[in-house]
């Protein structure tokens, strides 16, 4: 009952925060990377490690759910395509949506702050081939940050999830991240992009890096800077980016991760052809290079690599996204470790046929570094689909359905999984929303006595301004 009425507390917290304002133009308080040139391709985050099941695309830093996978958290070479989230509020009319929240105005900025609680029974509480059932409390927050300027743009985002364990013996998981992007538009087709993000959460007991029989995991920090440069005139359009992100992970009371500590450096350049048709075809390029803070059992799991996609973004106002393919290459400095390489295949398309239906495809392929021994990492490949149909203004059904496969270098090693999900959003006003969602995971792999399985149910409640 106590841990029960410190979750009620949070949230009547988060309702406080809410408090009154004045509503400023409608826009709904998303991610800050447009979703369609998030797709991670070859990632340098460490932190991506076993994903038994399918997951969807996501922006940086984006606080994951309990008892997932972290999923890459800076791609190596990331599209470097115009960040359309990023847009004044000025630009959406306030009545697009009866729904939709207002934000709070603050100058010329809009603040849009968010509350959801949600209420989870699984019957795998750690994702693992013996897991156990638990029962959950998750409890998030956000607050995220616009400006609505004509010229440049600012947005910042702040977030933090707790989750209390009813059941099933397991320990609380706090998670924490922020993150600031901004534009500097130097003229009508150049601009300068500038983003920075800060991370820390629990990773996944489920890891193929975290030791069987393990009751706690250790923390994951992620510090990631990135800069960009676009140009958009004429026939050909080019754009530039840069990253670097730090990874740190830290020690629990079985065991110490401090060896996958590391830091990656990568550079990407984008050329795109602008005829003013639908389809925007492109072709992208860039290289990567990992360092560790130390060797891993005498073995160093340094490296560099390379990619090149070709691709097109699409809006026809039916179809919108993008999808590109490609190959890459990541070597390492130890000889004794096999080079990872495979085909990329990432994006994201939505196709809307009528008013009420959206079906939404995403694609990603990764490369997940590891600490196995023998293996020098797993090349990672997903396919998500979504089918979201509005049965009223505010109530929308959804039905999704997942595939992956992970295929280890080194060693002989494979991890195939799939997922069906259905859920359901009733948006009772602007602020109140309730949420149910049912989903059903399975993961097969060739090591023996590793597969697993897990059904969840949730209810939730969301309150946002």
């Amino acid at each position: 009952m106590a841990r029960a009425r410190r979750s009620v507390v949070i949230l009547c917290a988060g309702l406080a925060a809410l408090g009154p304002g004045l509503p400023a133009a409608a826009q709904e308080a998303g991610s800050l990377t447009d979703a369609a040139a998030s797709g991670s391709v070859v990632t340098t985050d460490p932190a991506a490690v076993a994903a038994p099941l399918a997951l969807p695309l996501r922006g940086t830093l984006n606080a994951a759910p309990p008892n997932s996978v972290v999923r890459p958290v800076q791609s190596a070479v990331r599209p470097a395509g115009r960040v359309d989230t990023l847009r004044s509020f000025a630009e959406d009319p306030a009545d697009a949506d009866p729904y939709a929240p207002l934000g709070l105005r603050l100058g010329s900025f809009v603040i849009a702050p968010e509350v959801s609680s949600r209420i989870v029974h699984t019957d795998n509480g750690t994702g693992a081939s013996d897991g156990e059932p638990a029962s959950f409390v998750a409890t998030d927050a956000s607050v995220a940050l616009r400006s609505a300027w004509e010229r440049h743009a600012l947005a910042l985002s702040i977030r933090g999830g707790f989750t209390e364990y009813l059941s099933g013996g397991l320990s609380e998981d706090p998670s924490f991240g922020t993150d600031v992007e901004g534009r500097i538009d130097l003229t009508e087709v150049d601009r300068i992009d500038l983003g920075a993000g800060y991370s820390i959460r629990a990773e996944d007991l489920s890891s193929d890096d975290v030791p069987a029989g393990s009751s706690s995991a250790p923390t994951i920090e992620v510090l990631s800077g990135t800069a960009g440069f676009t140009r958009n005139a004429g026939l050909i359009g080019m754009a530039l980016k840069g990253s670097v992100d730090r990874s740190i992970y830290g020690a629990s009371a079985d065991f110490d991760s401090a060896a996958r500590t590391n830091t990656a450096v990568a550079g990407s350049l984008r050329l795109s052809l602008d005829s003013g048709a639908a389809i925007m075809p492109f072709v992208e390029g860039g290289l990567f290079r990992r360092y560790y803070d130390r060797d891993d059992a005498g073995v160093s799991r340094d490296g560099a690599g390379w990619e090149i996609k070709g691709g097109v973004a699409v809006d026809t106002g039916l179809v919108a996204g993008e999808l590109a393919a490609g190959y890459a290459v990541e070597r390492f400095d130890d000889a004794s470790l096999a080079d990872l390489r495979g085909f990329l295949v990432d994006g994201s398309l939505a196709w809307r046929p009528t008013e009420l239906v959206t079906l939404s495809l995403s694609a990603d392929t990764s490369f997940a570094p590891t600490t196995l021994s023998g293996a020098s990492g797993s090349v990672v490949s997903s396919l998500d689909w979504e089918l979201s149909y509005l049965f009223r203004p505010n109530v929308t059904f959804t039905l999704g359905a997942g595939l992956t496969r992970q295929d280890y270098a080194g060693i002989d090693r494979t991890v195939d999984g799939w997922s069906l999900s259905a859920g359901t959003a009733w948006r009772l006003n602007r602020s109140l929303e309730l949420t149910t969602t049912v989903r059903h995971e399975r993961s097969n792999s060739s090591e023996a006595g590793d597969d697993s399985r897990e059904t969840r149910i949730e209810a939730g409640l969301t309150l946002r301004r």
